[in-house]
C-alpha cells in the first residue's frame, strides 16, 4: 500500500544518522509524508519514468557543461550510476559527497551546496575538458 511504501522509500532514500535526527515515529512520519505525496497516478507514471525511460545512449551529444553531484551513501542511485552517467556526457564534472543519501540536497545541504558552487565554478573555466570523478573538497 501507500503507506508502505512511502515508508520503505524513506528509509532507504535516508541516511540512518538524519532519520535519528528527524524521524520521531512511523505514524507522525506518515502523516505529515501522505499530506505532501503525490495522487497515486503521478507516483506511478514517476516510477514507470524511472524504470523505462534509458538515454545513455545518448548522451554524448550534451554540449553544455555538466556537473553530477552525488552521496557515497547513496542506496536509490548509488555512486557507479552517477560516475557512468558522467563518463558518458562529454567534459562532464562529478564530486561525491561522503554522506547525505539520495536526498543529499536536503540531508547535507551545506557541504551539497558548496560541492556544486565549486563544480560550476570549475565548470566555467574555459580549460575543463575532462571527466573529473574526484571526491567533494
Amino acid at each position: 500500500g501507500i503507506k508502505q511504501y512511502l515508508l520503505l522509500g524513506a528509509l532507504l532514500a535516508t541516511p540512518a544518522w538524519y532519520l535519528h535526527q528527524h524521524f520521531t515515529t512511523a505514524e507522525d512520519y506518515l502523516v505529515d509524508r501522505t499530506r505532501s505525496a503525490p495522487a497515486l497516478e503521478v507516483e506511478l507514471g514517476r516510477l514507470n519514468a524511472v524504470m523505462t525511460h534509458d538515454l545513455r545512449h545518448q548522451l554524448h551529444a550534451v554540449k553544455v557543461p555538466t556537473a553530477v553531484l552525488c552521496a557515497r551513501d547513496d542506496q536509490i542511485t548509488p555512486p557507479p550510476m552517477s560516475a557512468e552517467l558522467a563518463s558518458l556526457i562529454p567534459g562532464a564534472l562529478m564530486r561525491t559527497l561522503p554522506e547525505g543519501g539520495h536526498f543529499c540536497p536536503l540531508t547535507a545541504t551545506g557541504p551539497y551546496n558548496e560541492a556544486l558552487l565549486a563544480l560550476l565554478g570549475e565548470l566555467r573555466r574555459p580549460d575543463v575538458s575532462q571527466v573529473d570523478v574526484g571526491a567533494a573538497r
